[in-house]
C-alpha cells in the first residue's frame, strides 16, 4: 500500500514534467483504478476551491439596484443553492463525467485513427492523469480573482473584450485556452505512449480532436436559444 501511494504520488508530481515516463509506467503495469480516480478527484477538488471563493452576498452584484423584487428573490434563491451544494457538486459530476465519456470515445477512435488496439482502462488512465493539467488554471483564476480581475481568459480571447466573446468567432477564441492546450498536448503524449505509435501522431490527433471540440462547441452555444419573435 505504502509502495502505491509512492508511486502514485510520484506520477502525479511528474505528469507535468514527464508525461511520458508516467503513461509508460501506466501501460506497463496495465494501470490501476486510481491512476484516474485520484487525479480526477484533485481536479475536481481545486475547482471546488475556486468555485467556494465565489460564494458571496447577492447584492453584491454590479446591477443588484437595478433588479426588479422577483429578480432580487431569484438571485437570493441561486445563492443558496450555489451554497449548499452546487459549488462541489458541479465539478464533481462534471469532472466524472468528462472523464468517463472522454475514455469511451477514445478508445475507437485511437483505433480506427492511429490503428492501435487500446484498453478503456488506459484511455481512462490517459484522461485522469490530464486532468492534473486543469489545476494551475484553477490557482491562477483564483489568485486573479482576489485580486478584483472579471472576465480572465488564459489566450486570444484575454484580448476581447466581454461582449466580443458571445459569437462564433468569440467563443472559439474563448476556447483556445492555455491550459487546455497544455491538456491536449499531454494527452496526445499519453495516447502516443499507450498505442504505440510516435508522439508526433498522437499530439497531432489529441490537438485536431480538441480543436473540433472547440468549433463544434462554439457553433453551439452561439445558436439562439429561443425563436424569434
Amino acid at each position: 500500500m505504502t509502495q502505491s501511494l509512492s508511486l502514485l504520488a510520484a506520477r502525479l508530481r511528474d505528469i507535468y514534467r514527464a508525461p511520458q515516463s508516467v503513461y509508460a509506467a501506466v501501460r506497463e503495469n496495465g494501470g490501476e483504478w486510481y491512476d484516474w480516480v485520484v487525479p480526477t478527484l484533485l481536479a475536481a477538488a481545486f475547482w471546488a476551491s475556486y468555485n467556494w471563493g465565489l460564494i458571496g452576498d447577492p447584492q453584491d452584484l454590479t446591477n443588484w439596484d437595478t433588479l426588479s423584487e422577483e429578480e432580487r428573490q431569484q438571485a437570493s434563491d441561486a445563492l443558496v443553492l450555489w451554497r449548499s451544494h452546487v459549488w462541489f457538486s458541479l465539478p464533481l459530476t462534471n469532472s466524472f463525467a468528462s472523464l468517463s465519456a472522454g475514455a469511451l470515445v477514445l478508445v475507437p477512435l485511437v483505433r480506427w485513427i492511429l490503428r492501435r488496439e487500446v484498453t478503456l482502462r488506459q484511455m481512462l488512465a490517459v484522461k485522469g492523469y490530464a486532468a492534473m493539467l486543469t489545476i494551475p488554471r484553477w490557482l491562477l483564476l483564483a489568485v486573479f480573482h482576489r485580486l478584483g480581475a472579471e472576465n480572465v481568459a488564459f489566450g486570444p480571447a484575454a484580448f476581447l473584450n466581454p461582449a466580443d466573446r458571445e459569437d462564433v468567432v468569440g467563443q472559439i477564441l474563448v476556447g483556445l485556452d492555455f491550459f487546455d492546450l497544455w491538456q491536449a498536448v499531454v494527452m496526445g503524449v499519453g495516447l502516443a505512449v499507450m498505442s504505440g505509435r510516435s508522439p508526433r501522431a498522437g499530439i497531432a490527433m489529441s490537438i485536431v480532436l480538441w480543436l473540433l471540440w472547440i468549433i463544434l462547441g462554439s457553433m453551439t452555444s452561439a445558436l439562439p436559444t429561443a425563436p424569434p419573435v
